[in-house]
């Protein structure tokens, strides 16, 4: 995408950090305190639904700018999955194995990173 749409260097760089950090992170803060008022399931429902529209567009944008507007929306929309999340492994795991279920669910954000970087590598092998 980034070569069919010719992204300079700084903007690559700004949608594949800044651009999904910022939103994220401020509206980590806000998520939480949803997570413990409203039903968690409902929160994770709409955060996938809106991270996957989300991804959708991204996939159908034609500009940097509608690119950049998806990412966006994509941390947004992240945000509230984790602390949803949290709390779900809480109610549904016995305590003796809670801190291993959410080690399995923080590592796959790093799979995810990891996974992401040998697709480059398919990418210049394989072509795609």
């Amino acid at each position: 995408m980034n070569v069919d749409l010719q992204f300079t260097q700084s903007q690559y760089g700004l949608l594949a950090s800044t651009a999904f950090t910022i939103l994220f992170a401020l509206s980590s803060l806000l998520a939480g305190s949803l997570a413990d008022k409203y039903d968690r399931k409902l929160l994770t429902l709409g955060s996938c639904t809106i991270w996957s529209l989300a991804t959708l567009f991204t996939s159908q944008a034609s500009s940097y700018e509608e690119v950049l507007a998806a990412r966006v929306v994509m941390g947004g929309a992240c945000a509230f999955a984790v602390p949803a999340a949290y709390t779900l492994i809480a109610d549904t795991v016995s305590k003796d194995k809670l801190a291993f279920s959410n080690s399995i669910y923080g590592s796959g954000v790093y799979l995810g990173g990891a996974l992401a970087s040998l697709s480059l590598l398919l990418d210049e092998s394989v072509g795609w």
